[in-house]
C-alpha cells in the first residue's frame, strides 16, 4: 500500500497544491511543494548541479567541430567509448553533440563560407584559376579550383573555388561544362583573366575550347619537373625484364608518359549534389545515375 501512494505524491508534489478551503486544484511549478514527499523521494528528485554553463558548452562545441574540419576526423570520434571517458574527467557534465548534429553544423558553416566568398570576389576585378587533377590510392579522381587575384591594398590573396570528386566517363566536355558551372555559382565569370593547368588533353581541350576560362598556361612546375625527369632519365626499370637498362629505361618512359595522359583524362562530371540536373541528365550513363 506504501509503494502504490509514491506516484501519486510524486503528481502532487510536482503539478497539484490543494489549497485550504476548497478542493479545486490548481496548477503550480515543479519542486515548489516537495514536501508532500517522503525524505527519499526528496533526495531522489533532487538534480545534481551543472558542472559547465550554457555558453561553455556552446564554445566546446564549437571548438570540437572546428577539430573534426581542421584535423580531418570522421563525426563520431567524440562520441566513442575512450573518449567519453576522457571528457568526462576533463571536463564533467559536458557531452559531445550526435555525429547528426555535426554534421548539419558542418552543412551550415559550408554555405557560411560559400556566402563569404562570394562576398569577397564579388569586389575583385580580375583573377586568375589554377586547376589540379589527381588520383586517390583507392582510384577516386579529385579536382581541385583555386583563384588568385590582388585585393583592393594590391596584396596577393588565394583562395579554394571548389574541391570535388569525379565519376563517370572522362572527357573534356564534361570538364569544361563542369568548370564553367563552377565558376558561375560564384559570380566570377566575367572576371577570369588566364587559367593555369597541367598538359593533360581533357584539360587543353576543356579550357580551349571555353569562352569563360579564359587563355591557358601550361604550368611551368609540371613542364619543369617532366623535362628534368625525361632529362636524367629518371625511371624504373620493370622488374624481371631482360632488356638493357636503356632500352628498359626507355620502354618505362613511354608507358609512364601514357599514363599521365590517361591520368589526367580520367575526369568526369562531379558529385550531383552540386551539379544542375541537366548535366547530369545529358552527361552521366543509365548505370552511374544510378548510384
Amino acid at each position: 500500500m506504501h509503494h502504490s501512494r509514491l506516484p501519486m505524491l510524486s503528481h502532487l508534489a510536482k503539478i497539484h497544491l490543494s489549497t485550504a478551503g476548497t478542493s479545486v486544484p490548481r496548477r503550480t511549478h515543479k519542486g515548489t511543494h516537495g514536501h508532500v514527499l517522503y525524505p527519499s523521494q526528496r533526495r531522489q528528485s533532487q538534480k545534481p548541479a551543472r558542472q559547465i554553463t550554457a555558453e561553455l558548452k556552446r564554445k566546446l562545441d564549437d571548438s570540437l567541430i572546428k577539430a573534426i574540419i581542421v584535423d580531418g576526423r570522421s563525426f563520431n570520434d567524440f562520441s566513442k567509448p575512450g573518449i567519453i571517458d576522457f571528457l568526462d574527467l576533463a571536463i564533467p557534465d559536458y557531452r559531445p553533440p550526435h555525429r547528426t548534429t555535426i554534421r548539419c553544423r558542418i552543412q551550415k558553416l559550408y554555405a557560411e563560407e560559400r556566402e563569404n566568398l562570394r562576398q569577397q570576389l564579388s569586389t575583385v576585378q580580375n583573377i586568375a584559376l589554377t586547376i589540379d587533377v589527381w588520383k586517390s590510392s583507392s582510384h577516386i579522381y579529385y579536382l581541385c579550383l583555386s583563384g588568385h587575384y590582388f585585393d583592393n591594398n594590391y596584396e596577393l590573396k588565394h583562395n579554394v573555388l571548389a574541391f570535388r570528386r569525379f565519376i563517370g566517363s572522362h572527357t573534356g566536355q564534361r570538364l569544361q561544362r563542369f568548370l564553367e558551372n563552377e565558376v558561375e555559382k560564384i559570380n566570377i565569370q566575367h572576371k577570369i583573366s588566364a587559367t593555369t593547368c597541367d598538359n593533360g588533353a581533357d584539360i587543353r581541350c576543356a579550357i580551349t575550347a571555353s569562352n569563360v576560362l579564359g587563355p591557358r598556361f601550361s604550368c611551368l612546375a609540371h613542364d619543369l619537373n617532366l623535362t628534368v625527369k625525361n632529362g636524367l632519365w629518371l625511371y624504373k626499370q620493370p622488374k624481371g625484364s631482360e632488356k638493357s637498362s636503356t632500352t628498359a629505361a626507355a620502354t618505362t618512359m613511354l608507358k609512364e608518359n601514357e599514363l599521365v595522359e590517361d591520368d589526367d583524362d580520367n575526369i568526369s562530371i562531379a558529385d550531383g549534389e552540386d551539379v544542375p540536373d541537366e548535366i547530369i541528365e545529358t552527361y552521366l550513363p543509365q548505370s552511374e545515375e544510378d548510384e
